[in-house]
């Protein structure tokens, strides 16, 4: 393994752990709006917020690049900011996030879907408070569904190439992540190179995926 392998394998644990420390609290509200809420269309909220999973990854981070750009529709932002996060590994962050969120918003919502009403009911007519029942049951019900989001989402962002690429770019030491270093070695010829961080992937999909039926398990 030379210096540059280890900087992508570095980076994409930083981008998956950045993605899923600022989709974390939206994913969770959101989960909570479509669970526990009553809404109007809910079907149309449902498939806005699965797009992200049927779109050409490019296509995302052709989005997030534009809204990244200094001269796009949150230009002050940035400036105020210090600058745009394209091209830096906090649009990959951005970009990883964005793949990576539909995960964590239907877990979400299926976990806090999924809680039963009748203990709710019961808890109430006993005089619990709203913060108790969300504490004492409600929370408890959802958590197996939400360790679940955010692993897998974890893994999403992990493993993200494209959105991620466009965003960020593929630049050495700086944006490039694991599948960014696998496609760069491929196209150069250096095999070898790109095996071994094939493998490195595996192990990783293989320790998150044990990780979230671990932990699924453990809170059933």
């Amino acid at each position: 393994m030379t210096s540059a392998d280890w900087s992508a394998v570095r980076l994409s644990l930083l981008v998956a752990v950045g993605a899923i420390v600022w989709i974390l609290p939206i994913g969770i509200a959101v989960g909570w709006w479509l669970g526990r809420g009553r809404l109007r269309g809910r079907a149309i909220w449902e498939t806005v917020i699965a797009l992200p999973l049927v779109l050409p990854p490019v296509v995302v981070g052709f989005g997030v690049l534009y809204l990244c750009s200094p001269r796009g529709p949150l230009e002050g932002l940035w400036a105020s900011l210090g600058g745009s996060p394209a091209f830096t590994p906090y649009g990959a962050i951005i970009a990883a996030g964005i793949v990576a969120f539909p995960f964590l918003a239907r877990s979400a919502a299926a976990g806090f879907g999924n809680v039963d009403d009748r203990l709710v009911a019961a808890a109430a007519g006993f005089g619990a408070g709203p913060w108790m029942i969300a504490r004492t049951i409600i929370w408890p019900q959802a958590k197996p569904a939400l360790w679940s989001g955010i692993v897998l989402s974890f893994g999403r962002a992990l493993g993200e190439f494209g959105a991620t690429v466009i965003v960020a770019g593929n630049i050495p030491g700086l944006t490039q992540t694991i599948p960014a270093a696998i496609y760069q070695r491929v196209q150069i010829g250096d095999d070898a190179a790109a095996g071994r961080l094939v493998l490195i992937s595996v192990v990783l999909a293989l320790v998150t995926i044990g990780w979230a039926t671990a932990l699924v398990n453990r809170k059933r």
